[in-house]
């Protein structure tokens, strides 16, 4: 476990209410599930950007530009959207930070 210092205002407050650990628990819980949750949004708000921008969720973009199951796609997109590999890399990391993030609060909110 980490050690953390506390201004001594604080320490005097958390032990009029109780546990000091506790209490610190708590406030971290409740600081990372508001945290990740803000983080989350603003991963789906950028994926939704991207998922209308071209037209596409990520996973059928990933499908499209890694297959040939939709023969002429990547000229066509390539003429469309000069920079989209700039694009696709972002919102791959938006998708991937998504799902660590989700992983992450489903461990939080489990505990």
């Amino acid at each position: 476990m980490a050690h953390i210092s506390i201004k001594k205002e604080y320490e005097d407050i958390l032990k009029s209410l109780g546990d000091i650990q506790l209490s610190i628990d708590s406030a971290l819980r409740r600081y990372i599930i508001d945290m990740g949750t803000e983080r989350m949004e603003r991963c789906e708000t950028e994926i939704r950007r991207l998922e209308q921008k071209y037209g596409l969720s990520y996973e059928s973009f990933l499908s499209k530009i890694g297959t040939d199951s939709a023969p002429g796609f990547l000229e066509e997109l390539s003429k469309q959207h000069p920079i989209w590999e700039a694009d696709f890399n972002l919102w791959e990391t938006y998708f991937e930070e998504l799902k660590r993030w989700k992983e992450r609060m489903r461990s939080i909110l489990q505990i």
